[in-house]
């Protein structure tokens, strides 16, 4: 029987949550996490949301890594792409 794509989602994200858990450092595995949330596109069929989940995952990671330039630069260009979506959806 084949997995829904909820199921697979719901699976993996747990799987992100584990491992970050286990090794908060690992910034890759950060990333990847914040990377994945890209495949719930067709579930949710708006970036908004997307957006938020990716922006929470960040702050979540540097509150853990506060010195980490690469996460703190994704985290910028991410509330960057959050305000465009604003003002794309307030036109």
């Amino acid at each position: 029987m084949e997995e829904k794509l909820e199921d697979v989602l719901f699976r993996r994200a747990g799987e992100f949550n584990e491992r970050t858990r286990r090794n908060p450092h690992h910034l890759q595995t950060w990333i990847e996490f914040v990377a994945f949330q890209d495949e719930y596109m067709p579930l949710v069929k708006a970036e908004g949301p997307i957006i938020e989940k990716k922006i929470s995952i960040l702050q979540r990671a540097l509150e853990l890594n506060p010195g980490s330039i690469v996460l703190l630069s994704t985290l910028l260009s991410l509330c960057q792409k959050a305000w465009e979506y604003v003002l794309l959806i307030a036109m």
